[in-house]
């Protein structure tokens, strides 16, 4: 489930790259969460660690 919404998260991050539909801080707020949910929730899972998530690249 992870994998899929990281690269929901990547599509949506490029896009607001080209059209920045959002503020700044709105756009910091948003990935400072991603980041809070993956260390959270998905970084101790075995298959996710030592691995790069997909959103920031």
């Amino acid at each position: 489930m992870w994998s899929l919404f990281s690269i929901d998260i990547k599509y949506a991050l490029e896009e607001h790259e080209q059209r920045r539909f959002c503020t700044s801080l709105v756009y910091m707020n948003f990935h400072f969460k991603i980041k809070w949910f993956y260390n959270t929730y998905c970084k101790q899972v075995t298959s996710f660690k030592d691995v790069i998530p997909e959103y920031p690249m």
